[in-house]
């Protein structure tokens, strides 16, 4: 059961480890400490001069603020199954526009999003338009650059028969941080996460609040 639980609870982990020891994080993605500003978690994406919307499931998994009022986007994948090659590029189709009540919106997974995968109608509504993060109520350019946490067989499969990638991605070991990291640390981290987690309210009672 609790490995079940993992790949739900990872984003929160690894936004507590990245917070104590950001170097975790910028290392591999060559930043340095100075250029962080903060990392924020479910961060929703806006193209601020056109009239296309994404939907709830379109979010950063963590995104990381720096200096020059730039955000670069943290992909988190951390099962052990459901990433090969084939299963991959399914994800990297090109996003269309879905028609919806409330406006034309982006449809297509956030792996292709993340990679501008986008269709010939979207490239032409958007006319030079650029991916953006919502952070409240600022919106920061989203780097081109982009990161992914994922396994190291995972990552080692991915170097043996690569993803439809465009290239911009800087795969990050998950076991690499976590041993780094520590294992008591990481240990006290997630008891410290869970004590403070309401599960009767967050589970039971979202609905009725």
């Amino acid at each position: 059961m609790m490995h079940e639980l993992f790949p739900h609870l990872g984003e929160i982990i690894l936004q507590g480890i990245f917070c104590e020891s950001p170097e975790l994080v910028l290392d591999p993605l060559g930043l340095a400490e100075n250029q962080l500003v903060a990392i924020h978690r479910q961060v929703g994406l806006v193209f601020p001069n056109t009239e296309l919307m994404f939907d709830g499931l379109s979010t950063i998994d963590l995104a990381i603020e720096l200096c020059d009022e730039t955000v670069l986007p943290i992909e988190v994948k951390l099962g052990h199954t459901g990433l090969s090659r084939a299963m991959i590029n399914q994800k990297l189709q090109d996003c269309s526009i879905s028609g919806h009540p409330h406006g034309a919106r982006v449809s297509g997974n956030i792996l292709a999003i993340l990679n501008r995968y986008f269709d010939g109608d979207i490239l032409t509504l958007l006319d030079g338009d650029h991916l953006h993060a919502q952070l409240g109520n600022r919106q920061l350019l989203l780097a081109e650059r982009w990161g992914i946490v994922a396994r190291d067989h995972i990552i080692t499969s991915w170097t043996n028969f690569p993803p439809r990638f465009n290239g911009q991605q800087t795969p990050i070991s998950l076991e690499l941080i976590c041993r780094q990291y520590g294992r008591d640390a990481f240990n006290l981290l997630v008891e410290g996460i869970l004590a403070e987690f309401d599960f009767y309210d967050t589970w039971i009672e979202i609905n009725n609040a």
